[in-house]
């Protein structure tokens, strides 16, 4: 009800705004205030309709952290709507959803690794997955997404760790992921993350393993 209240009382559109103040705590707060409305579904199509991704998508690709950090975690939430997945120019968002992934900053790292799992996780879609595989190895603009996600899997933060093996499970069902993954050491990441029963990631790198597995 509050979400209906405050879309109605112009807050998508306040919001909307707020994301391109040229101060930066501005604009990483509107993000952070797109992430907690746009939890329902009519407000993730009045971002839409506002161009909020291709407005995420600019600020994940500047240079201050917070804002990159929240827009990605605003753009991941916003992907969990078909409707804003079928829209998003994939070749531009995952340019910046990639470049996150090697981000320091270890929410950043996990805000970007959940919009690779939100948008590859697409079966009503297949199309946009398969695009999402293709970006995901494009050599031509040294993504290498693939890579890092591998890399990220034995991260000793947990939640980054999670994170990667969840986006990497996500995207196994195309092939050509599945092969690179292997190729790159992930069946070796995995099976030493997925074999200590004390590792929270370790569900998530069993059910990556699995998927790398069955598809490969």
């Amino acid at each position: 009800r509050n979400q209906n209240l405050l879309r109605e009382a112009g807050a998508v559109t306040a919001l909307t705004t707020c994301l391109n103040h040229a101060d930066a705590s501005v604009a990483s707060s509107a993000c952070i205030g797109v992430s907690a409305l746009a939890r329902s579904e009519m407000n993730q199509l009045e971002f839409l309709k506002q161009g909020v991704p291709e407005t995420l998508v600019r600020l994940m690709a500047g240079e201050d952290q917070s804002v990159c950090r929240q827009a990605a975690l605003a753009f991941s939430v916003l992907c969990l709507n078909a409707k804003v997945r079928s829209k998003i120019k994939l070749s531009d968002s995952l340019v910046a959803i990639v470049k996150l992934l090697q981000s320091d900053d270890a929410q950043t790292i996990i805000n970007a690794a959940e919009c690779v799992s939100n948008i590859a996780d697409d079966n009503q879609r297949p199309k946009s997955s398969l695009l999402l595989a293709s970006h995901l190895r494009d050599a031509s603009v040294n993504l290498d997404g693939i890579g890092k996600l591998v890399h990220l899997i034995v991260s000793k933060d947990v939640e980054v760790a999670r994170a990667a093996a969840y986006a990497l499970s996500a995207a196994a069902p195309h092939e050509p992921n599945s092969i690179e993954a292997c190729e790159r050491g992930a069946i070796e990441a995995l099976l030493t993350v997925s074999a200590d029963s004390s590792n929270k990631a370790a569900k998530f790198a069993k059910d990556a393993l699995d998927k790398l597995l069955n598809y490969s």
